[in-house]
């Protein structure tokens, strides 16, 4: 069913994520540069996310299924550069001496969102051959794209001053928001039910990233995951605020 609105909410993430990231974007020599490849791969995954949205709009199957291909091979430096910004984050602030414990929530988040962005992609890829399941088939990419934006909505809180509330409730709640919405109004039951069911599955996502960093298995797996020094070339001095209050719920 053509529609303009999960082309809406690409472009919504691109101009808010960017927003978002800008700071870094402006000042990218003062950056390391995992951080700058991350930011890369990521702004190339809404870039397809954007792409197969349009073609979906337009009715162009043929290239929304090349897009979606594409897509297929780029979760590997998607899930490969998520892992690795979230070990180089607790081992730089370790490193200067900063506190592990807030570092370990971006650290979980990388495990978290991997997770969950895997698990909706893969099963949204698995259906999408069945012309009946084509809604699930929405369902599930939207909700992949939403697993990955948290770390955004985060960059609006600390680059921006937004409150936890807002940024998050930006990115990822409003695409979910209106994912839904558009569900509710033109999707089926199943897609409905799947959408709310999704939904849970990432606002669980958040609140694990918080409360499960600071679980003592967590942290004695932080802590040996320290001691294997995976990236031995930081040194001890790093960007950024190295002890950042720690997030409660």
């Amino acid at each position: 069913m053509r529609t303009p609105v999960f082309f809406s909410i690409g472009i919504f993430v691109l101009s808010i994520g960017t927003y978002a990231f800008f700071p870094y974007l402006a000042h990218i020599d003062n950056y390391p540069s995992l951080v700058n490849v991350h930011a890369a791969v990521m702004l190339g995954w809404l870039l397809l996310f954007l792409g197969q949205t349009y073609f979906a709009m337009r009715g162009d199957i043929a290239n929304h299924i090349k897009f979606g291909k594409a897509a297929l091979y780029y979760t590997v430096p998607i899930c490969v550069c998520g892992l690795a910004i979230g070990y180089h984050k607790v081992s730089r602030v370790y490193k200067a001496g900063g506190r592990v414990d807030s570092a370990r929530v971006h650290f979980m988040g990388s495990f978290v969102h991997f997770f969950q962005f895997g698990c909706c992609f893969f099963l949204g890829y698995k259906v999408k051959n069945k012309k009946m399941n084509k809604d699930l088939h929405r369902v599930f990419m939207t909700y992949a794209n939403a697993a990955l934006l948290p770390p955004a909505g985060g960059r609006l809180v600390v680059n921006w001053g937004f409150s936890a509330a807002v940024g998050l409730g930006l990115l990822p709640g409003a695409t979910m928001v209106l994912a839904f919405m558009y569900e509710c109004v033109r999707g089926t039951r199943r897609s409905i039910a799947l959408s709310m069911v999704l939904a849970a599955l990432i606002v669980l996502g958040l609140m694990c990233e918080v409360a499960g960093s600071q679980w003592g298995w967590f942290a004695d797996f932080t802590d040996r995951a320290l001691q294997w020094d995976l990236m031995p070339w930081l040194g001890d001095t790093t960007y950024g605020d190295i002890n950042e209050e720690l997030v409660e719920l």
